[in-house]
């Protein structure tokens, strides 16, 4: 329960207090993409119009009585129609290129940025005020009144010939605990409120402490399922380096201040590119495409990632929401309440976080649209 509650609480303060990418650069990309778009459309444009007014001539010289000076025309027509056409398609090819270098290049800060954002997941599962919350709950060392009458039920016990085992050795030890009093009550020993003060709070503990075996099934699902995630993306980030010649690990790449893949190696990639045979550029082009589909691909198995997380804080939502902190000890209602209370307060609070994260975050269709175009 304690991991799991810190796994749940973590992924809300982390999305919320640090977006998963680098929104200012992606909004750059988005607008370099325009820019490249803009730049070529109205080159096209242009040359279109030059084809247009050359088709024009060659039907007006069509119509003209046929000559030798009327057949030169009509070939250097020809020959500028084919010019044009060859440099659309050569304008074609370098817009292609650029577009696929800009979207490159923000497939590998998505790729970057989501590694880093889940290793800062798992690096700060512990340590957190929520799950101390919850264990203190659950925990019947707690509360004052716990602490003042336990010595009464000792010597109940001790009367009995009993000992009164350790809280703080775990569950089962809680539930020999929660036995031993429910039976010194149900006796004809039971004279005192002291001993039913004990099991009120026995009896929400042990309550609290009911799911445990759920909840550190469900922690292993999903920290395993991170797991998995960091370890995709990080072969993904090899696959989709190395078709551009690049070597090195993603750790190395990231802790490497004088690394040369994105000062060197993507712009020199390009630029020889944009030199080769049409054919080969065709090829390229097609695996570089290909990479960038299993960027979307990735991203798609973390937001369903995220959508598991969210429904797991509803889930722990619910077994919250399900206890019952009250008894017919007034004093000791006020203590389970408070406590109560406050671990509500923290959930709903995380809860809250991370929901307003998850709407808030980048979208999907937005990443798909400036990868893929």
């Amino acid at each position: 329960m304690k991991e799991l509650f810190t796994f749940l609480f973590t992924l809300a303060t982390v999305t919320c207090c640090h977006a998963q990418f680098d929104q200012d650069q992606l909004l750059e990309f988005s607008n370099e993409i325009k820019g490249i778009e803009a730049k070529f459309d109205e080159r096209e444009r242009k040359l279109n119009e030059d084809v247009t007014l050359l088709n024009k001539q060659l039907a007006t010289l069509k119509k003209e009585k046929t000559s030798i000076e009327n057949l030169v025309k009509r070939i250097e027509t020809l020959e500028g129609k084919q010019e044009k056409i060859e440099q659309i398609s050569n304008e074609e090819k370098r817009k292609e290129i650029e577009l696929v270098k800009v979207r490159y290049e923000a497939g590998l800060l998505v790729i970057k940025d989501m590694i880093e954002f889940l290793k800062t997941i798992k690096s700060q599962f512990s340590g957190l005020d929520f799950q101390q919350s919850y264990l203190s709950l659950a925990n019947p060392n707690t509360y004052p009144s716990y602490k003042t009458n336990v010595d009464y039920l000792k010597e109940k016990l001790v009367k009995k010939g009993l000992t009164l085992p350790d809280i703080g050795l775990g569950n089962t030890m809680l539930n020999t605990v929660y036995s031993i009093t429910r039976s010194i009550v149900s006796g004809k020993d039971d004279k005192h409120n002291k001993t039913k003060e004990l099991v009120c709070i026995l009896d929400f503990t042990s309550e609290a402490s009911a799911d445990l075996r759920i909840v550190n099934y469900d922690l292993e699902y999903l920290t395993s399922e991170l797991d998995k995630m960091i370890f995709s993306f990080e072969e993904l980030f090899k696959s989709y380096t190395k078709i551009i010649g690049y070597k090195k690990s993603f750790d190395k790449y990231i802790s490497d201040q004088y690394d040369n893949l994105d000062s060197e190696l993507i712009p020199e990639f390009f630029k020889q590119l944009s030199s080769k045979e049409d054919s080969d550029v065709e090829n390229e082009l097609k695996d570089l495409k290909f990479s960038l589909k299993k960027i979307i691909d990735s991203y798609q198995e973390y937001e369903l990632f995220i959508r598991q997380g969210l429904a797991y804080y509803e889930k722990f939502g619910s077994i919250i929401a399900n206890l019952t902190p009250n008894c017919s000890e007034t004093s000791i209602s006020i203590e389970m309440n408070t406590q109560f209370e406050l671990i509500e307060t923290k959930l709903n609070k995380a809860k809250s976080d991370f929901e307003n994260a998850y709407k808030g975050k980048i979208k999907q269709t937005y990443i798909k649209q400036l990868i893929e175009g």
